[in-house]
């Protein structure tokens, strides 16, 4: 497994052409077991829908908006893909473009 650098991690959660997921979510995501791209390649959109509609009844949390829901998809399915085909995943291969 690649070792990823927090700040890419950090990046690629939060920015605002990635994921754009706040830190509070994100908090609520690793708790479900998203901590490395890796893991991504554990869950489903079904799952994600899960963790989203749970996220959205805890008080003082932001919304998980459509967009990042997406996005994270798509990096879920990025990540299932790579593990399938056996490549190790780095920062640079999760970098969502539209």
């Amino acid at each position: 497994m690649v070792q990823i650098d927090p700040a890419a991690m950090t990046a690629f959660w939060e920015q605002e052409v990635q994921m754009r997921i706040v830190q509070d979510i994100r908090d609520q995501l690793e708790l479900d077991g998203l901590t490395t791209f890796e893991s991504f390649a554990d869950y489903t959109k079904d799952d994600l829908s899960a963790m989203r509609k749970r996220i959205s009844y805890i008080q003082n949390i932001p919304h998980f908006g459509q967009d990042s829901f997406k996005r994270l998809v798509i990096a879920f399915e990025a990540s299932r893909n790579y593990k399938l085909v056996g490549r190790e995943i780095t920062a640079a291969m999760m970098h969502y473009e539209q």
